[in-house]
């Protein structure tokens, strides 16, 4: 079993595409508001267990899954220096 990865599938040698060898091929879209939501909310469920996320879902369309922790873990370090706590504004 052979198992790889690519984003850009068009870049690849069409002979390794051909049946019997990497033959199956799976889209991994990006995630819609309500998954954006949920892993805002898994992120920030310590922080901001009751807040509204569905403003910082809309303003990250586009954004993977790891983006979305990244941008977590920057406004997280970022009221941590400014001694605060996180807040959602």
């Amino acid at each position: 079993v052979l198992l790889a990865a690519t984003n850009h599938i068009a870049h690849v040698d069409p002979a390794l595409l051909r049946p019997g060898r990497l033959d199956r091929q799976f889209e991994m879209c990006l995630p819609d508001e309500a998954a954006r939501i949920a892993i805002l909310r898994q992120h920030l469920e310590r922080e901001l267990p009751d807040a509204d996320l569905t403003g910082a879902a809309r303003l990250t369309e586009g954004l993977t899954g790891a983006e979305l922790a990244g941008h977590v873990r920057g406004a997280q370090q970022r009221a941590r220096q400014a001694g605060r706590r996180l807040r959602l504004d």
